[in-house]
């Protein structure tokens, strides 16, 4: 199967009359929100070139910020549309050379942002893709895509705290900083109930957008 191709429309079960209804097949009222349609042809190229680039300046811009959090959300949620619009094959396409070069503009070299995007907001992308179904305006779904959530983040940040205090990072003593705020389960006690709230405001920001863009 190959992961480029488009996904074949499908039909949802009932007849003519209950859609003509507003209404399912089994006489249930019918889901009025519509799934983002899919691009075709050039336009996933355009789409894809489009969100590696953004997310290359968004990464210098982090380079650069003491909070690096925002503009490496945006990146995210560029890969999120990507995935969405364009199927998975171009979505991980995108990462992979978004990751290349944010390599290679930062020097040919791994720094702290450079592991925060790796570790953390690409592979958060195609989580949040799979999650897509799961809103916030329902107990029952928001309690489930927020454990989901904070394994997530603690999973990530599990990985870079290993890497941070195993590697030397020039001009930055990372595990001094981190026993400055407290060690690291200070740390996961905030970043947990941060990473859930920045989560509901990134499924805000993708149904907003989603109905914008065509």
């Amino acid at each position: 199967m190959n992961p480029f191709e488009e996904e074949p429309e499908k039909k949802e079960p009932g007849n003519k009359e209950a859609a003509g209804r507003g209404e399912t097949g089994d006489g249930q009222p019918a889901a009025r929100e519509k799934k983002p349609a899919r691009v075709k042809g050039a336009r996933r190229v355009t789409y894809s070139a489009a969100a590696a680039a953004i997310g290359t300046v968004c990464f210098l811009i982090s380079v650069y910020l003491p909070l690096k959090v925002v503009p490496l959300a945006v990146t995210a949620f560029c890969f999120y549309l990507v995935f969405e619009r364009c199927g998975a094959g171009y979505g991980f396409l995108t990462e992979a050379v978004t990751l290349l070069l944010d390599f290679f503009v930062s020097g040919i070299a791994v720094n702290v942002t450079f592991l925060l995007l790796a570790f953390v907001f690409v592979p958060y992308a195609p989580v949040a893709y799979l999650m897509r179904s799961l809103r916030y305006n329902k107990a029952r779904q928001a309690a489930i895509r927020a454990v989901v959530v904070a394994a997530f983040v603690n999973l990530a940040f599990f990985c870079v705290f290993e890497l941070v205090t195993h590697f030397v990072f020039e001009g930055v003593d990372i595990p001094a900083f981190i026993s400055r705020l407290g060690g690291y389960w200070v740390i996961v006690l905030i970043i947990t109930p941060v990473a859930v709230s920045v989560d509901f405001l990134f499924t805000q920001m993708a149904l907003t957008v989603g109905k914008l863009i065509k």
